[in-house]
């Protein structure tokens, strides 16, 4: 097909090291910056001085999402995650092999089985803040991030008792060792010993994956007994020729559900307690639906502005800022020729504060979710195509629940003046601060 030849999109003219350090160190701050100078689309140089043709117009990121799996691919040995979700991951794999592991990974986060979780999440949430005692100054990100990880370590994996810290504590260990440096730095990953970074993290995941493996053996070992896990349900998975999953397929896809729900799940609802707390009509108006629901998971969940609260955090600094693909054939992007070879970058933190698609877009307005639904290309936090998210689900429900467990058991101010800054925690836009509340009462 003939495109007509539009003028190349311009971008920073720093040169692609500077502009991956930006991007590491004030990804907003940098993007909007980009966005106001150089419109859309534009081009950055990131990682590398293969260009990413980049945009935030709902009519960029539909091409970019409704492309064929053929033409525009994620993942694969280039991708950041690479080295630390495995080869097999769905996050990784293309074509058949994504819609196979998809197909797979699909019925726990959804309906009645994602549900069952609902206990667990309030049950973690609760433990999280049990020590937040009247008159104590806590940050809110460690609590959110041992909140979603014991989730993960009972809901996912299936541990229960005494088998729920020593997970905890070695995935832990391995997020610790996994610094936005060693993720985006590729020379960084040799191993130099165990005093080096990827030398620290390589122990440590080592340590980790022996103690999921267990777990694994002795579920393979005993499969009579029900579990309404998650891992029991990826042993029982099969796809259409009845093939299940080998160790080193649902090592992969458990370390994936782990990457994907754990932090970014966390630093969601970290930003949520921020921006509740930082207005003082929005959080009188969410602790009096709160305190008026029952204590059911499915009252909580259907709370309509608990819902607009999270979406509205989701919005305002989603899970990731961006998500990219690479072209394996010739792609067009809003009338622009992309080469193969070259990426092509949805901004998703861009797409979210377009004036056109959300007014006062800087703002912390939940209600703006009461009066209108945004399209699939102007709200995306999860992504979009064939490789949306696919907790997505699951984590909105564990958002829900987890901020409606804090309200109705401690009342809380914010401890700090302004919005904190943005800080990486490994893909995540996170609060530097960690979000510091004063603890009022229990209730």
């Amino acid at each position: 097909m003939n495109v007509p030849a539009l003028a190349r999109p311009t971008g920073p003219s720093l040169p692609w090291f500077a502009q991956t350090f930006r991007m590491l160190r004030d990804p907003l701050e940098f993007l909007l910056e980009t966005y106001a100078d150089h419109g859309d689309p534009f081009v950055l140089h990131l990682g590398g001085p293969k260009p990413m043709w980049s945009t935030a117009h709902p009519d960029g990121v539909r091409e970019i999402f409704t492309a064929p799996s053929d033409v525009l691919t994620s993942g694969g040995p280039t991708h950041v995650l690479f080295p630390f979700v495995g080869a097999r991951s769905v996050m990784m794999v293309q074509g058949a092999d994504h819609r196979r592991r998809r197909k797979w990974m699909m019925p726990p986060f959804h309906g009645a089985r994602m549900r069952s979780y609902g206990t667990i999440i309030q049950e973690s949430a609760a433990a999280a803040v049990a020590d937040w005692t009247p008159g104590r100054v806590v940050r809110a990100l460690p609590a959110t991030e041992r909140m979603t990880l014991e989730v993960i370590v009972r809901a996912v994996y299936g541990a229960e008792g005494d088998q729920v810290v020593p997970h905890v504590d070695a995935v832990v260990s391995v997020l610790e060792a996994m610094t936005p440096w060693v993720v985006f730095f590729k020379f960084l990953q040799r191993d130099l010993g165990p005093w080096s970074p990827w030398g620290r993290y390589l122990r440590r995941a080592r340590a980790a994956d022996a103690l999921l493996q267990a777990r694994i053996d002795r579920r393979r070992a005993d499969p009579t007994v029900e579990r309404e896990d998650i891992l029991a349900m990826l042993l029982a998975a099969r796809d259409e020729d009845g093939a299940g999953m080998d160790d080193a397929d649902l090592h992969d896809q458990l370390v994936t559900i782990l990457a994907a729900g754990h932090i970014t799940t966390a630093v969601s609802l970290a930003w949520a307690l921020h921006h509740v707390h930082a207005d003082g009509n929005v959080l009188d108006r969410l602790r009096s639906e709160v305190a008026a629901a029952g204590d059911a998971p499915e009252d909580q969940a259907a709370l309509p502005y608990l819902t607009a609260v999270c979406k509205e955090a989701l919005r305002l600094i989603p899970v990731v800022p961006l998500v990219a693909r690479t072209a394996q054939k010739p792609f067009t992007l809003m009338g622009r020729r992309v080469a193969p070879g070259e990426r092509v970058g949805a901004h998703i933190v861009l797409a979210h504060r377009r004036e056109e698609a959300f007014e006062d877009p800087h703002t912390f307005r939940p209600d703006r979710f009461l009066d209108r639904k945004p399209g699939p290309f102007e709200f995306l936090p999860f992504g979009g195509g064939v490789r949306r998210c696919i907790g997505e689900a699951l984590a909105l429900y564990e958002m829900k629940l987890g901020l409606a467990t804090i309200f109705k058991t401690v009342e809380l101010e914010s401890a700090e003046s302004g919005t904190p800054a943005i800080t990486r925690r490994n893909l995540t836009l996170a609060p530097k601060t960690g979000v510091r509340l004063r603890v009022i009462g229990r209730r």
